[in-house]
């Protein structure tokens, strides 16, 4: 466990930073051995699907605190992340205090996710990690799928928890609803990650 003093104040963000390639190198050393995908992988694959659909925006569900902001900040215009546990939430305040670009909202994200699309009129890139023992993912996919005709671009983290337990959709589900809902987009999942996208 970190001290208290690192996890609660931005040195978090260089412990973080610091630990990202050694994290990746072991990894790999080990065989990159699967579910588990290193945090950095995640980040370029963040900067890689803004850059590849030209995606300015980034909204974010899952916040904790703050570490993927902190990772990827420089690459967008704007950051939206919601946070659901309080603690993160006031971690998150503190560390961004003074991020003019960066908006935090508090709330269970299939509630907050509606409400923040009503005033986003632009294609986002959407990161969608908002779970652990269960998932608002289907009531975030909805929200999104259904956000106009915007060519967004989603990621969602933990793709070995679908269809793991009664709280995880199957990955066939999230399949249907966006066949349903978004019938020209395609749906693939590399690196633990399950990847929505204009095809």
């Amino acid at each position: 466990m970190l001290p208290s003093i690192i996890r609660r104040s931005r040195l978090i963000f260089f412990y973080k930073r610091m630990a990202a390639m050694p994290d990746y190198l072991f990894w790999k050393l080990k065989g990159s051995p699967r579910p588990r995908v290193p945090h950095l992988i995640k980040q370029r694959t963040l900067r890689e699907y803004a850059k590849r659909f030209q995606l300015p925006v980034l909204i974010e569900t899952g916040t904790q605190f703050g570490q993927m902001i902190d990772a990827v900040e420089k690459y967008f215009r704007e950051i939206y992340s919601i946070e659901l546990d309080d603690a993160n939430y006031a971690l998150a305040v503190k560390n961004f205090a003074g991020h003019a670009r960066i908006h935090l909202l508090h709330g269970d994200s299939a509630v907050e996710l509606p409400k923040l699309l009503q005033s986003v009129s632009e294609p986002c890139l959407f990161w969608l990690d908002g779970h652990s023992d269960k998932t608002p993912i289907m009531e975030e996919l909805r929200a999104v799928f259904t956000h106009g005709s915007y060519k967004h671009a989603i990621l969602i983290d933990d793709a070995n928890c679908f269809g793991s337990s009664q709280f995880y959709p199957t990955m066939d589900a999230v399949r249907e609803l966006t066949a349903r809902l978004w019938p020209e987009a395609m749906v693939e999942v590399r690196d633990n990650i399950i990847r929505i996208h204009p095809s």
